[in-house]
């Protein structure tokens, strides 16, 4: 993916409507690989992260149901690391609990600091929000600020935002591929 020439969104009541009209566009994909990839880069670019992920899936809890997912900026092993955060730690905590989750550091952050995949990719400034309604149908993801220091409040209600708007096209996406596998 390639770096946006304008690395965020302005903060303020016109950034948020550039950033709801992105969000429109996005409903216009009819494939879930770029959308999601779009997806992940709006998010990334409205607040500035430098590192994100982003998956979709029928159900977390079983893993044979069908999933899709795309990362920027991560390696292979660090990928993994966050996929290990599904069952425990900042992604499960997002899930279980249906809030966002942000942290200023992982790595310091009692709540994440044992966890060994947090101390193995040194995580630092993480917000991560569960998309979709009650039961999540997918996460976003994003670490690792492009500017020094953590995500902001303000950060958080705009993924929270993002995540709340693009859950219906994602599950549409979904029984779409799900439709496609059966057939």
């Amino acid at each position: 993916m390639s770096e946006p020439s304008n690395p965020t969104f302005p903060n303020s009541a016109e950034g948020d409507r550039d950033l709801y009209l992105r969000i429109l566009d996005l409903g216009l994909q009819n494939e879930l690989e770029p959308f999601l990839r779009e997806a992940l880069e709006l998010v990334m670019r409205s607040v500035g992260a430098h590192q994100g992920y982003i998956e979709i899936t029928r159900s977390f809890e079983d893993p044979a149901t069908p999933r899709a997912w795309v990362a920027h900026d991560l390696s292979d092993s660090e990928v993994d690391a966050v996929r290990g955060l599904i069952s425990r730690g900042i992604i499960a905590e997002a899930l279980a609990t249906g809030e966002t989750v942000v942290t200023v550091s992982a790595l310091t952050d009692e709540r994440f600091e044992g966890r060994s995949s947090v101390r193995l990719a040194e995580i630092h400034a993480v917000v991560c929000a569960p998309i979709g309604g009650p039961e999540p149908i997918g996460i976003v993801y994003l670490q690792r600020r492009r500017m020094p220091g953590p995500f902001s409040v303000g950060d958080r209600a705009r993924v929270q935002r993002f995540a709340r708007h693009v859950a219906p096209y994602a599950d549409r996406l979904l029984s779409r591929v799900q439709l496609e596998n059966q057939t």
